[in-house]
């Protein structure tokens, strides 16, 4: 099954040569150079499950765009990467709920299986929303 992925990091360069990459692989790939246009493509676009967000990234940062993400779109997940990562990022980053922190430079094959596992995660956190909502239904 091909996996929904919104890439949204700054490095133009480095976005652009990483969804070739995934799109060979089949994945579905949109990419955007911030965090206000990460959450507009989601705002738009239902069908993405995983979004790979850059730590340092024009307003609103990394941080900030993982903490409207996940409070607008909770069944979104989200794997952070960046160059310059600290513990206190990836422990906010975790905390704030994202599913995987990575350091650039990432191998493909291990973002490939991230990507994977968190796309997995999220569609099990569909199916137990749409199990709850139907059980209110039949309350």
């Amino acid at each position: 099954m091909s996996v929904n992925v919104l890439l949204a990091d700054d490095e133009t360069g480095f976005v652009d040569a990483l969804a070739k990459r995934l799109t060979k692989r089949g994945y579905r790939v949109q990419h955007v150079n911030s965090g206000k246009a990460a959450v507009e493509v989601l705002a738009a676009d239902f069908s993405i499950e995983v979004v790979v967000l850059d730590v340092r990234m024009p307003e609103p940062n990394g941080l900030d765009t993982l903490h409207l993400i996940k409070k607008k779109y909770p069944a979104v997940e989200v794997i952070m990467l960046s160059a310059h990562g600290t513990p206190l990022c990836t422990m906010e980053s975790i905390r704030w709920g994202a599913y995987k922190f990575l350091i650039k430079p990432v191998e493909l094959d291990e973002l490939i299986k991230t990507i994977d596992g968190a796309a997995e995660t999220g569609r099990l956190h569909r199916q137990r929303m749409s199990a709850k909502d139907l059980q209110k239904d039949q309350a």
